[in-house]
C-alpha cells in the first residue's frame, strides 16, 4: 500500500468543456520513488479496488524523485 495520485490516462488532454471520444480503463499512477520498497517492472500486477491492473509503462523524472506507472485493467 502506498499513497499515490491516480487518474485516467489521457485525461490531461481534455480541456474544460471538452468531451473525450475514447473510453479507456488505463490509469496513470504517480508517486514518490522513496515510498516504494521495490523497483516496478512491466511484469508486475497492481490491485486497486479489487481490480487487477498490469503495468504497461514506467517513467521516472530526471531526479528519480517520482515514478509514473501507466496501467491497464485486466479483464
Amino acid at each position: 500500500t502506498l499513497k499515490a495520485v491516480v487518474y485516467p490516462f489521457g485525461a490531461s488532454r481534455a480541456g474544460k468543456n471538452q468531451i473525450m471520444d475514447e473510453v479507456t480503463t488505463d490509469l496513470a499512477i504517480l508517486f514518490a520513488s522513496k515510498d516504494l520498497a521495490v523497483t516496478p517492472d512491466t511484469s508486475d500486477l497492481i490491485v486497486r479496488n479489487s481490480e487487477n491492473y498490469k503495468i504497461k509503462q514506467i517513467t521516472q523524472d530526471p531526479a528519480s524523485a517520482s515514478i509514473r506507472l501507466i496501467v491497464g485493467r485486466m479483464i
